[in-house]
């Protein structure tokens, strides 16, 4: 025979009891005032002596305060409900939700539980800065919100725990972001699964409470307190638990909270209560039991059907209806902030590639044009043939509007590279493969091995080249073909819609393809419109772009002349379109080296843009390119704060734009010598690019790749390494193996493994970026032949001085021939050549190298500069080696003391040069024993171990 279990509130009364052993603990703690007061407990603010912090401590309210007394039934539930909250707390440990330190008796027998002290704002406060417009709280960023408390709600039913009592004053947000669901009172602890209703499966050990294991033995039939009231808030109370049918509540019933905040956000109000709304709690409860709120699709405003979805899913009448669990919830809202399919608002092919396009901008250019021209244009030119003899009016409407649609489709594309688009595809192919795999039965290790094969055919291929093929041949060209045939009637409405391909092409890279389009565009508008038409000047603008992309500036400077002239007489100087026409003139010229007329136009533009108060973001950040190339790095610098402060005062300060300036000046600081800035800079620029559009984005690799070189000048060499790498992985994933970008990363973490010791790492970058180069510049432009001199330094390096001997005499017959005897890449191979001669033991071979690279670089370069400094110390050795110490000295004195005054010079120089005539000086010493030598190199040495 089983022993009898005690009642659940007895269990409360064991628990109080230990507690009041313990009621001296209370004294660790000073009230600091009163928080909150609820209808079981009061929030106080406590200080606590011990651990010398903040807490926040709840309080019973009870009639009777000795626990030790029999008290009414009322009462002893009220104490085993306030315990319990205290229990269930104490074990969801979860970063969403508050944790409990201890729960004990006042010296007054009262019961209490002390937890974190939350400092910040409730969901409620966040919803109403929402409604009242606050840049601070966008539906992006109170989104975000709710979806971290969906997953610490997710995480306490997987163990066993709902809520019950969800609403904007029970989550709370903190100063830093932080997200905590509060007051968990109402909470419920769901033990063996009812059959008539939903359940969870607790994960790991079970929460446990007070009242839990007899929860099936209590008289407890209806969601009303014992005082009467409502157990629970109305507008956020699922049917269920407002009808109280007790064995239907489970986890789908916080799911329905939470749809119901979100209705809120949504609406601008709670579910129940519109705008102005005087109901009371027990008529919103009254009408959650009739039926549901009004519709979020009757609302005023423009919502996003998705959210709408997800709310109506959440909030469904049956909760069988409703998301299973709060983690599909918490899903479908990441797939909306992310872009992605959203489970509740439509499923299906179509319904993924929208989204995948969403996420994916390369593939929306394409799929903009593709709608826009073979759905809407296509479809459009078969009524306005049908229907032109009827209504030609009616035609050139449809006309415009088919125009209309385009532009602004191509503008949903602007900024997005293509490489994600070939990423994705690759990805998807693969995922279809194996999918595939899995469809015909075949083993675990079939698939790996057939995934493996797939894997390593592809290795070699580049999936941004694919993607553009595959855009270019099955997308572009085709819908091209079918405005040939569909309009050719119509030469002028075709040629109109060529222009927002064009610029499709455009963001997309697809630049032979653009600019053909863009010029046949243009020879058609001259002939149907004339030149002083408006789509005539805009085809001009395009075809500058496409021919300045594709490097042929000087085919591109008279349609920028001539579109300038155009937009000046038509629209006239202070339109945008001429404004933006002249900056974009203004750079060209800066590429075609015409500094002066590039600064004046790009003065121009940024005076009329600021007297028209149009945005001069642009214009700033083009006039600091112009300055900055003509070495006015100071009013550069100026031009790109001011362009950043606009941003931040039009809370715009991650636009992508933004972010770009950032970067451009963070390496403009770097070349200025303002490290730490340029540091602070770009460290804040990655953060936000890596945020923002993930790690392979190029402009995060841009970004990147500029931290590293800061990393690089600040002498954080293995910080600095590890960036250039994931550069190059980055560059290697999603750009043509000749890409300038990809090339220049290598050779920058060549250089800098030669610097760190690691010449054997640093010979494989340094040829194939050497490779790369003399495929795209041939192999006498001055950037392969840089390239060369690194990889000799490599080899070198290395102690292969007979081959890189044979190397440097190589190359720098090459440059004596194709640059010049003065030259100072010359030169600079003249000095290479002569440090390997050194390296191998050959100081007279190699004296009257160092001697003609240091005669030349002082003449051409000046005394301090880097390489003349080098220069000096190089000679020095040699010296050294036939004892001609006087003149070594006198060549590493001038090193150190104006080496350490020059800006640019790195401090190893300085320091070489120390150690070197340190070496010097004790060498002459025993040479002269009396010549008072090794004094001065034991102060040296005395400054070196500083």
């Amino acid at each position: 025979m089983t022993e009898p279990r005690k009642p659940v509130d007895d269990d409360a009364e064991d628990v109080l009891a230990r507690c009041a052993n313990r009621r001296n603990a209370f004294e660790r703690y000073r009230i600091a005032g009163e928080l909150a007061r609820g209808g079981m407990g009061s929030i106080l603010k406590v200080w606590d002596e011990d651990l010398r912090r903040e807490l926040a401590m709840k309080v019973v309210l009870t009639e009777r305060t000795d626990a030790s007394s029999s008290t009414d039934s009322r009462e002893r539930a009220r104490l085993a409900r306030f315990l319990e909250e205290a229990q269930v707390t104490g074990q969801l440990e979860h970063p969403g939700i508050v944790p409990v330190h201890e729960l004990g008796c006042d010296a007054e027998g009262r019961a209490y539980f002390t937890m974190k002290l939350v400092k910040g704002i409730t969901l409620a406060e966040v919803f109403a800065r929402h409604r009242d417009g606050s840049d601070e709280w966008s539906t992006t960023r109170v989104l975000d919100v709710l979806l971290r408390a969906c997953e610490a709600l997710a995480y306490a039913h997987a163990k066993g725990v709902i809520h019950r009592d969800l609403k904007p004053p029970n989550v709370m947000v903190g100063a830093f972001g932080e997200v905590h669901v509060m007051d968990w009172g109402l909470a419920r602890i769901l033990g063996q699964p009812e059959t008539s209703g939903p359940s969870v499966a607790p994960s790991d050990a079970p929460v446990r409470g007070v009242r839990s294991e007899q929860r099936g033995r209590t008289t407890e039939t209806s969601l009303h307190t014992l005082d009467g009231d409502v157990l629970g808030t109305p507008a956020y109370m699922a049917p269920e638990q407002a009808s109280g049918r007790l064995g239907e509540i489970g986890p789908q019933a916080d799911v329905y909270a939470v749809g119901a905040m979100l209705y809120e956000l949504l609406a601008g109000h709670p579910p129940y209560l519109p705008h102005a709304s005087n109901a009371t709690q027990l008529e919103v409860w009254e009408a959650v039991r009739r039926g549901p709120p009004a519709p979020l699709a009757a609302q005023t405003g423009r919502l996003p059907l998705e959210l709408v979805a997800i709310c109506d899913k959440a909030m469904a009448r049956d909760w069988r209806d409703r998301y299973p669990d709060m983690s599909a919830l918490a899903a479908d809202l990441r797939a909306f902030l992310e872009r992605r399919v959203v489970s509740a608002y439509r499923t299906g092919t179509w319904a993924e590639t929208v989204k995948w396009v969403q996420r994916n901008r390369a593939l929306a250019a394409s799929l903009a044009a593709v709608l826009i021209v073979l759905v809407v244009g296509l479809v459009a030119s078969m009524t306005l043939k049908r229907e032109a003899d009827e209504n030609a009016v009616r035609a050139e409407s449809n006309a415009f509007e088919t125009r209309i649609v385009a532009d602004f489709q191509s503008r949903l594309i602007a900024d997005v590279p293509v490489d994600e688009f070939g990423r994705s595809m690759v990805a998807s192919l693969r995922s279809e493969v194996e999918e595939s795999l899995r469809r015909g039965a075949r083993s675990a290790d079939e698939i790996a091995a057939a995934l493996t094969r797939f894997d390593g055919a592809l290795a070699g291929a580049n999936p941004t080249n694919a993607a553009r093929r595959v855009l270019s041949e099955q997308i572009f060209e085709r819908t091209l073909a079918s405005l040939e045939v569909e309009y050719a009637d119509r030469p002028k409405l075709k040629a109109q819609l060529q222009l927002p391909l064009a610029r499709s092409m455009w963001d997309l890279g697809l630049f032979e393809l653009g600019e053909r389009t863009a010029r046949e565009s243009l020879a058609v508008l001259r002939r149907e419109a004339g030149d002083r038409d408006t789509d005539t000047l805009s085809a001009m603008n395009m075809h500058g772009l496409h021919l300045r992309a594709l490097g042929r500036a000087a085919e591109a400077e008279p349609l920028y002349r001539e579109a300038l002239d155009g937009y000046r007489e038509v629209l006239g100087p202070d339109h945008p379109n001429t404004l933006s026409c002249m900056s974009s003139l203004a750079l060209l010229l800066q590429q075609m080296n015409k500094p002066e007329e590039a600064e004046r136009l790009a003065r121009e533009s940024l005076t009329q843009s600021r007297a028209a108060h149009t945005d001069v973001f642009q214009p700033l950040v083009n006039l600091a390119t112009v300055l900055e190339a003509r070495g006015s790095v100071e009013e550069a610098q100026t031009c790109l704060r001011e362009a950043l402060d606009l941003r931040r005062e039009q809370h715009a300060s991650e636009r992508p734009d933004a972010l770009t300036a950032a970067n451009n000046l963070g390496l403009m600081l770097l070349r200025a010598g303002r490290r730490d800035e340029a540091e602070e800079l770009l460290r804040a620029t990655v953060a936000s690019q890596r945020r923002l559009l993930g790690d392979r984005h190029s402009s995060a690799l841009s970004a990147i790749h500029n931290l590293a070189l800061v990393c690089q000048a600040q002498g954080k060499l293995p910080e600095a390494a590890a960036l250039l790498r994931e550069t190059i992985a980055g560059w290697r994933a999603s750009v043509d193996p000749h890409d300038s970008r990809l090339l220049g990363a290598l050779r920058i973490l060549g250089v800098l493994l030669i610097n760190s010791g690691h010449a054997d790492e640093a010979e494989p970058c340094l040829r194939e970026a050497w490779l790369g180069y003399r495929a795209i510049l041939g192999d006498t432009d001055r950037t392969t032949l840089a390239v060369e001199s690194n990889v000799e330094e490599a080899v070198r390096a290395q102690r292969r001085l007979d081959e890189a001997e044979a190397l440097a005499r190589e190359w720098t017959a090459v440059r004596r021939k194709v640059l010049g005897e003065r030259d100072p890449d010359t030169l600079e191979a003249i000095r290479a050549l002569a440090s390997t001669l050194r390296l191998a033991d050959r100081p007279a071979d190699a004296e009257p190298f160092y001697r003609e690279a240091l005669e030349g670089l002082r003449a051409v370069r000046g005394e301090d500069y880097v390489l003349t400094l080098r220069a000096r110390i190089g000679l020095a050795h040699v010296l050294r080696a036939r004892d001609a110490f006087a003149e070594a000295e006198s060549l590493l004195d001038y090193v150190i003391e104006h080496g350490s005054r020059a800006r640019d010079v790195p401090a190893a120089i300085v320091v070489e040069a120390m150690q070197l005539l340190r070496d010097v000086l004790r060498a002459w010493q025993e040479r002269e024993p009396d010549g008072g030598h090794g004094a001065r190199a034991d102060e040296l040495e005395r400054e070196l171990a500083k």
